[in-house]
This record gives structure tokens, sequence and C-alpha cells, in this order.
């Protein structure tokens, strides 16, 4: 670490990441897929994007996502997730985040005002919620096990929350929520007229033992919005599509406000809809194959975590996460005795309200190669080494 560096400047994941790029280290900070798209949709995008009868597509496109993308998805989620999505149902949104933003900007011209987010929370979540509403939102803790502090929900309900959002499975825990917990928190919502906004992009993300459990599987409610997309599953982050699913009455609004911000789906929606539909075998081995390779790197790297720093790993049901505990005398120590073993990581703070020094966590993401992986072994331990002469 060069001395004129000021790492108290490393504020969210994308900035230790850039700092770990300008000195040469490696970054397990930022929640990035480090992974190319599947072959297959890969060619058919190729292909596709010659295809001289196709020209149009580079055109402005349909407001709620073209016919063949919205079919393409309710196919999928009647397929693939047993969830029976009606026309009308689903909205094309321009990534989760963008889906996220038009639920927000759409409760905020309902008169809402307070979000709660479930601690710890996706750092870009409370960002979105500043930027939209103007204030940043109410925190809502867990259980020191992370499991949901029924105290805690309610209580925000009574002190006006017009929202809860969250992810599932979460970011940053990897936890994944039960169906009688997914099932208590609509509940909850509905008999208080609050809206549950859900960021599922981590919904293939589970790994054995544990079972994805969406409210969309039981019914669609105008006070349950749903976002899902593919940017992590299969690496087309920069291609900004994903979908929303809700009930129709609330897909019309969420629409109207999506629309003048976005304007419409990038073109890849529609080769997207053919892999989906003509190679969906391929998509569910790609699925297949992403966990196994998350469950590897994490078995390769937490021991290195472990013994080289002495953290205490977590071990998550899902997500391309993981969490540790670093006993140390803040996150922010942590995190620099992350970088002097040549790592960038993510303090646990980051992801909590306030201005909390130390949560007694610190999250890595495993979403990269096996190599990488590897590499990343090898440089702790051998910076480790070197410290130790």
């Amino acid at each position: 670490m060069a001395a004129q560096d000021d790492l108290s400047q490393l504020k969210t994941m994308r900035d230790v990441f850039d700092y770990c790029q300008r000195n040469n280290l490696h970054s397990v900070a930022q929640g990035m897929i480090e992974l190319p798209p599947p072959r297959k949709l890969r060619q058919i995008c190729a292909e596709g994007l010659l295809n001289e009868s196709e020209t149009d597509f580079h055109q402005y496109r349909a407001r709620f996502g073209e016919p063949e993308y919205l079919e393409a998805i309710r196919t999928l989620l009647k397929r693939h997730y047993k969830v029976d999505a009606p026309e009308g149902s689903v909205l094309g949104v321009s990534g989760v985040t963008g889906g996220i933003v038009a639920a927000l900007v759409m409760l905020k011209a309902m008169g809402a005002s307070k979000v709660g987010l479930i601690e710890p929370f996706y750092t870009y979540h409370a960002r979105q919620v500043q930027e939209v509403l103007g204030q940043p939102p109410s925190a809502i803790p867990s259980n020191d096990d992370w499991s949901p502090n029924w105290e805690a929900v309610e209580a925000s309900i009574k002190q006006g929350t017009n929202c809860i959002m969250m992810c599932n499975p979460t970011n940053p825990t990897g936890r994944v929520w039960s169906a009688d917990e997914i099932r208590r928190l609509v509940r909850l919502c509905e008999e208080n007229n609050v809206y549950f906004l859900l960021d599922e992009i981590y919904c293939d993300m589970v790994f054995e033992g544990s079972t994805h459990f969406s409210p969309i599987n039981d019914e669609l409610s105008e006070k349950v919005i749903v976002c899902r997309g593919f940017s992590k599953t299969l690496g087309t982050q920069s291609w900004r599509l994903a979908y929303i699913v809700s009930h129709p009455n609330t897909i019309v609004s969420l629409m109207a406000h999506h629309d003048p911000i976005y304007i419409s789906l990038s073109w890849q929606q529609h080769y997207l809809a053919r892999y989906l539909t003509d190679e969906y075998e391929d998509f569910v081995q790609h699925i297949s194959t992403i966990n196994e390779l998350l469950r590897t790197n994490w078995k390769i790297l937490y021991p290195v975590f472990q013994e080289v720093l002495g953290w205490q790993p977590i071990e998550p049901s899902g997500s391309m996460y993981g969490m540790f505990k670093h006993g140390l005398e803040s996150d922010f120590q942590a995190l620099q005795e992350g970088l002097k073993v040549g790592v960038g990581v993510a303090p646990g703070a980051m992801f909590y309200a306030g201005d909390k020094a130390n949560t007694g966590y610190i999250r890595i993401h495993v979403g990269i190669s096996e190599q990488k992986a590897r590499a990343i072994a090898q440089t702790m331990r051998q910076k480790h080494a070197d410290r130790k002469k």
C-alpha cells in the first residue's frame, strides 16, 4: 500500500475494487460475477446481430418489453420456477436496479416517504432509497443469526413504514429465507397496507440443503413486487435485462414510471428470449455449473482467510457471497489487514445503517474463476509468509 493512499476514503465496495485495481491487488469486495455469458447465448446474439431482417431491433422497443421477451419470461416462470404468471403480470425492466428505482418512484408518487431495509442490507438499496425519496431508509435490525426480528419488523410498520425491501437470498449474508418467514412478512405487509419490494437476483444461486421460496409461488399480490434478472446467473451485467413480477394493476403503474426513465430495454432482450426458450437445458446446466463453481471457490478461499487472518467463516446457503467474523477492533482494521495480504474485502459496516465502526463482519464474493480463487489463496499465503520473516 502506497504511503499517500487515504484508505479512509474507501466507503463503498466499488471504492475498494478501484483501489485494488490501482494498486495491482486482488479484490473480492464488489459483487461482480467475473464469468462470461453461456456460449450458446453469445452465439445467438452474434448471429442475430448480423441478421438484416432484424435491424429494427436497434430502435426503441415496446414499453412493457417486447412480446417475445415477456412470453419467454412467463414460460420460464412456469417451467423452471412453477409460477403461474398470466399475461400482464410481467414487466421488462432495465436491470433489477431499474426495476427497484421504478418501484421507488411509483411509491413516491403515491405519497410514500419511508422505506425499511432489513439489516444487513445491500448497500446500493440504501443509496437508491436516498436518491429517490430524498431521505435515508429506516433500518430494521435482524437477530444475531440474521433471522428475522419480528418485533423490529412490526415496530417499523407501526412507525409508518410504507415499504419493506430486502434481498432473498440475502446480500451480504448469503442467508436464504424460509417459506414460512416470507409468508409471514407478506401477511404483515398486506394487513398493514405496506408494499414488499423483493430483490431476487440470486434466486438461482441456492445451495444443497436450502430451497428458495418466492411469494409469487403463492399468488400475485398488488402489494408484492418481485424483481429478478440475469446479470449474476448468466453473467450479463452490462446488458441491463431483468423483469418484475406482480399483480397486473401494479405492473401498469410500474411501467408508467419505468418508461420515462429508461425508455426501453436493450436489443439483447430478443436473443435472450430465444435462448431461454430454445436452449432451456443449456440454461439449467449453466446454473448448475455456476453454483458448483461458487461452492468450489468458497471452499478454496475460506480456509485461507481463516488460516492467514484468523477470521471465522459463516457458511452461506445461497448467493455468491460469504461472511466472516473478524474479531478485530473495527471493520476498517479488518479491511486494512486484508489489503496487507493482497486482497480487498467489503467491511461489514457498509451493510448497516449509521456509522457503525465495528459490526464484526467482513464479506467476500466468490463469483470468479477457480484459477483466480487459487491465485488469491496463493498470494495471501505468500504475503503472510513474507510478513512473518
